[in-house]
């Protein structure tokens, strides 16, 4: 069954990013006539009406009509006057259902003339309602010394107004993940370089900052510097290039240092690679794609708006990359096998009810967990852990704390193999609902005929064909609830060679899709606690879909789905923690905050 679910793959990458490489996503030199933009506002629509899985459900809990909302914005498309115009309102329409899957995006190739970009020079992260300055675009680098803001730096407003104001009133309009905190995180970095074809161009020539320095309040004004989109990255990518002196080996697996100055990014499983690499990844390992992979949180954005552009190199495993994200302690012992998911051991106080020290210590177990989309397949994986384990359980390790800050999802059925994993009892795995459409009904009808399948796949495939063409004659837009772990073909098997753990999960409003949809199952099953912030409730997985006939606008659809012990969707509700910390205000310290709450509840032994 995998097998066959993995040739329909195949047809979604190539059809969700290859025609954009063969063909060119890019957007028209000409102005788009009114008939132009209404075939696109259509071909938008049709996209939501049958693709779209939590459409009633938005319309419920947002309070609009669907048939509404398009009219709407038919008329605000026949009225606008220019391209860059039209492209916003196509982005604010998508943004109106409040869907961190569901997103729009303009590719903009390597030709000039077609979008123009607005920047200040500086990236930064958020912390708390403000940014934190972290670096400058290669451009201003070289020269940073003179520049006016520093590293360090944080900005509080911009023209008057706080960041968190702004963020609400503007950059909303154009993205909307759906959840408050999210949202925050998403675009803080964002505000400070503008893209004329999706957020729009700023309409003053300067922007006046106010930022604390030192503790002390100040202001200062910058200009917008607006170029156009394929100057400007062709500038930050020579400047990269001229700043290696003498070269060094950033340059690995295809990846460059420069390339997050390339236009045509995409995050994919938790890390900016261009969409050429993307493609490249998944094609090479096409048995290991499928819809069952695409719970992940994907967003394709210039990769100057989506942080540091000194972020984790593509090639650090292991302990190179638990150093990169976190602060190891000095007394942790590394656990060698782990090169997926890097663990480590401490040694730890126990506490009294107090939150005193009691005099004995106890082994505690810490893993990162930063994706579900590794580049090692499943079977690597689990046997990495189970390596890693048996040496844990040997020292007689039985409290667990896993790191989940920042990840962006990945694939279903890694992440319910990971639960059970975790279980010496039987998981139960949440529920899913597929949108009755012709991709996921021809998905299944495949299957049933799949010569390449065994007996057994094929029958569970036809079953699931019958009954969604069953749900979708008796006029139902969802299919009924089926069991995610029926789409693995075999029931999952408790590991019986784990003791019962005490964990605790560390996740935050970015921690989205198969991570939030991991914390429902280990939550749901009283197997941990949670401590952070709420995470994203990316509740489905995501299909790209390509691409509106004039503009060459691409968007993502949520077509499925996910629902909790108790019947809740994940979509747009997250799950909130038991012990809550504002983790948007940690970064700097790479989360050790989050990390001390954690290792309190397992100390005070408050897991059990």
């Amino acid at each position: 069954m995998n097998q066959v679910r993995s040739r329909l793959g195949i047809f979604v990458v190539l059809a969700s990013l290859g025609f954009a490489l063969l063909y060119g996503c890019v957007p028209p030199r000409r102005t788009l006539t009114s008939e132009d933009k209404v075939a696109d506002m259509y071909w938008l629509y049709s996209q939501f009406n049958e693709n779209y899985a939590p459409l009633q459900y938005k319309e419920a809990r947002l309070g609009f009509k669907f048939e509404d909302l398009k009219q709407k914005y038919l008329d605000l498309a026949k009225a606008t006057t220019n391209n860059d115009d039209f492209y916003k309102l196509m982005y604010q329409f998508v943004a109106e259902f409040h869907d961190a899957h569901t997103s729009a995006s303009m590719g903009q190739a390597d030709l000039p003339g077609r979008a123009k970009v607005a920047y200040l020079g500086f990236m930064g992260v958020r912390k708390g309602d403000n940014l934190v300055v972290k670096e400058f675009l290669p451009t201003v680098d070289r020269d940073a010394a003179n520049f006016p803001v520093k590293v360090s730096d944080v900005i509080t407003k911009m023209d008057g107004i706080d960041l968190k104001t702004m963020i609400q009133t503007d950059a909303l309009l154009f993205r909307n993940l759906g959840q408050d905190e999210s949202n925050l995180t998403f675009h803080m970095g964002r505000l400070f370089t503008r893209l004329s074809t999706a957020n729009g161009l700023p309409k003053a020539e300067n922007a006046k900052l106010t930022l604390l320095r030192s503790g002390k309040e100040m202001e200062i004004t910058l200009p917008w510097v607006v170029k156009d989109l394929v100057e400007f990255s062709g500038e930050q990518r020579r400047a990269v290039q001229q700043k290696r002196n003498p070269p060094h080996d950033d340059v690995v697996q295809g990846f460059d240092p420069a390339d997050y100055f390339k236009i045509g990014m995409m995050r994919i499983n938790g890390r900016l690679e261009n969409t050429t690499s993307a493609l490249s990844k998944i094609i090479q390992n096409l048995p290991s794609y499928n819809f069952w992979n695409s719970f992940t949180f994907v967003d394709t954005n210039p990769a100057w708006m989506d942080g540091l552009s000194s972020a984790v190199n593509p090639k650090a495993t292991g302990d190179d990359l638990m150093k990169t994200l976190r602060n190891v302690p000095k007394t942790a012992i590394l656990i060698e096998d782990s090169k997926t998911y890097p663990i480590y051991l401490t040694r730890e106080n126990t506490l009294n009810a107090k939150g005193e020290a009691s005099g004995s210590k106890k082994f505690v177990a810490y893993m990162l967990l930063n994706t579900f989309g590794p580049s090692a397949d499943s079977d690597t994986v689990l046997a990495e852990l189970s390596n890693s384990f048996k040496k844990l359980n040997e020292l007689g390790v039985q409290d667990l704390v896993i790191d989940m800050i920042n990840n962006g999802g990945g694939s279903l059925e890694l992440g319910m193999k990971l639960a059970q994993f975790f279980s010496p009892t039987k998981v139960v795995m949440p529920d899913i609902q597929y949108r009755l459409s012709e991709t996921w009904l021809d998905n299944f009808e495949k299957g049933s005929l799949a010569e390449s399948s065994n007996d057994a796949e094929r029958e569970i495939d036809r079953r699931f064909y019958n009954m969604m063409l069953e749900d979708k004659k008796a006029g139902n837009r969802l299919s009924r609830k089926f069991n995610t772990e029926s789409l693995i073909t075999f029931p999952l098997i408790p590991n019986a060679d784990m003791p019962k753990l005490n964990i605790v999960l560390m996740v935050n409003e970015m921690c989205a899709s198969m991570c939030d949809i991991f914390t429902a199952i280990l939550k749901d099953n009283n197997m941990a606690k949670v401590v952070g912030s709420k995470t994203m409730g990316a509740g489905g997985n995501v299909v790209d879909h390509m691409l509106a006939p004039n503009s060459s606008l691409s968007v993502r659809q949520t077509e499925s789905l996910i629902l909790r012990a108790d019947g809740t969707y994940i979509e747009n509700n997250g799950i909130e923690p038991d012990v809550a910390v504002k983790v948007n205000e940690l970064a700097d310290s790479k989360y050790d905050e989050v990390r001390a709450q954690a290792l309190k509840l397992l100390l005070t032994d408050t897991v059990k």
